[in-house]
């Protein structure tokens, strides 16, 4: 039972930088966006 806890810990900080990945892309997009007008 012990070893699941570090691994739910590594699945939600791999979540969270793949939800930090999408934001920083998606803000990226914007900016184009912004740019392209």
């Amino acid at each position: 039972m012990t070893h699941h806890v570090p691994l739910q810990q590594l699945v939600l900080q791999e979540e969270l930088q793949q939800k930090q990945k999408k934001h920083n892309l998606s803000q990226e997009a914007g900016n184009n966006q912004e740019q392209l007008l």
